[in-house]
């Protein structure tokens, strides 16, 4: 019978870290072990985890969203993007730089569940950010996100794509810097292949040559495009960079005539 690990936020844990895959310049995949074979992470679609560190002397903690799924035994993967120094930002990530100093073998302090939304299935939402949704069932459900933003958007498709009926249809469109950003692309192109009510589209800042998605900041017309018409039975979820958000999603969205009720922020 499987133990979940996540049920009191308030219950800290050691994990050990028992892999470290590389997945694209400057990301990997994090396998931390559960506390027995007996183990899943317990965790509903969308649902995060709280990740605690002391770096530089100073306890931060962070918030990150598995993309294993819930019926693994033993252990959690968590995909994670290592933010280095840069000229605009000089510290960097300072957490995500100590979990890429994490040795195979460490223990990293985790808690949860931690959530504001988290996907119930068959079109339902629940948490604090939808309590006005309580009870509705959606029929559309549209997915817009940027970079690591795609760790708890994955959750809600691939729980979708795996459970619910076939009026559910699934809608992603996922905006990085360049395709070599772009990750889960060759999970996510499975899953579109496998899937017929699943809808993935890209776009990217820089393409390399004969990229056929679109090119530059999500837009008016790329969701026009690509995703389904404004509906009451149509919910849209955004998770990305702020900036994203607030300059080019949200406007794009209202523009459109999405209603503010049927966005999630």
């Amino acid at each position: 019978m499987a133990v979940a690990t996540f049920v009191d936020e308030t219950i800290k844990y050691p994990l050990k870290l028992i892999e470290k895959t590389k997945v694209s310049p400057d990301s990997y995949v994090f396998r931390f072990e559960l506390p027995s074979a007996k183990h899943i992470h317990g965790l509903k679609p969308h649902q995060h985890v709280r990740l605690h560190a002391n770096v530089n002397g100073e306890e931060i903690s962070r918030k990150m969203t598995p993309i294993s799924d819930n019926e693994i035994y033993g252990y959690m993967d968590l995909l994670i993007k290592v933010y280095d120094k840069t000229d605009q930002y000089p510290d960097g990530g300072l957490f995500t730089q100590h979990l890429d100093t994490l040795k195979i073998g460490e223990d990293l302090i985790m808690s949860g569940p931690v959530h504001k939304l988290y996907y119930e299935g068959e079109g339902q939402f629940a948490g604090r950010k939808v309590k006005h949704l309580a009870g509705r069932k959606f029929k559309n459900i549209i997915l817009i996100g940027g970079g690591t933003g795609i760790t708890p958007l994955w959750q809600i498709l691939a729980h979708s794509l795996k459970y619910d009926k076939e009026d559910i249809n699934v809608w992603l469109l996922f905006a990085n810097r360049t395709p070599k950003d772009v990750l889960m692309k060759k999970e996510l192109d499975a899953l579109a292949a496998a899937y017929p009510r699943f809808h993935v589209w890209y776009t990217v800042s820089t393409p390399d040559e004969g990229w056929p998605y679109s090119v530059g900041y999500i837009t008016k017309e790329m969701i026009a495009t690509h995703l389904p018409k404004p509906s009451d039975d149509t919910i849209t979820i955004v998770v990305g960079p702020p900036p994203m958000k607030r300059e080019a999603v949200f406007p794009a969205l209202e523009a459109l005539g999405f209603k503010d009720e049927l966005i999630v922020r």
